[in-house]
């Protein structure tokens, strides 16, 4: 199974992602921590990498769909994965839309968020207030209609966001028709 989890930040798509992969025994990729680990880097793309990434701004999509691809081709991702946090913009939907069985969309609203959000404790560099916000925005503006190009090829799932990790996680599983080990 090839799956994509989406949600605005703190909506717990990796605490998803995770649960998704040892029960579905597939790999799981956080783009957000691939590119956070590639902005680590001491290259001229590095750097724009983290300046986007701290800014809470989106990267372009030639990069994106290339920095992906570059992950996906390995073998351990030949018989399926579970991927978060991608794609984020049309163009990266449609471009990896028949890569996809599903894309699975953790509904939350702002507010929630935002109170998850308050309560972890992450060093990181995107997590501050402003860029937390310019995510959000980005979210609403650009990845929204992402949902809508899934939603359109009957690869969509949505899910409530708003109940406890395990009573989303179970949601997710029955959508699937899967069943936890």
């Amino acid at each position: 199974m090839r799956l994509s989890l989406l949600g605005i930040q703190g909506s717990g798509k990796t605490t998803q992602a995770k649960l998704l992969s040892n029960v579905l025994g597939i790999p799981h990729l956080s783009i957000g921590q691939l590119l956070r680990t590639f902005a680590e880097g001491d290259t001229a793309e590095a750097k724009q990498v983290k300046e986007a990434i701290d800014a809470g701004q989106l990267l372009s999509d030639e990069f994106t769909i290339r920095f992906v691809k570059q992950h996906l081709t390995g073998p351990d991702y030949a018989n399926g994965f579970v991927i978060d946090g991608f794609p984020r913009t049309v163009g990266q939907a449609r471009e990896f839309l028949d890569s996809l069985d599903y894309l699975i969309h953790i509904e939350l609203d702002e507010k929630e968020a935002l109170w998850r959000l308050a309560g972890r404790v992450e060093d990181r560099d995107d997590t501050s207030l402003s860029a937390v916000y310019e995510r959000i925005k980005l979210f609403k503006e650009v990845t929204t209609p992402v949902i809508e190009v899934f939603r359109v090829a009957n690869k969509l799932i949505q899910i409530d966001g708003t109940s406890s990790i395990e009573s989303i996680h179970a949601s997710i599983l029955k959508a699937l028709g899967a069943t936890s080990a």
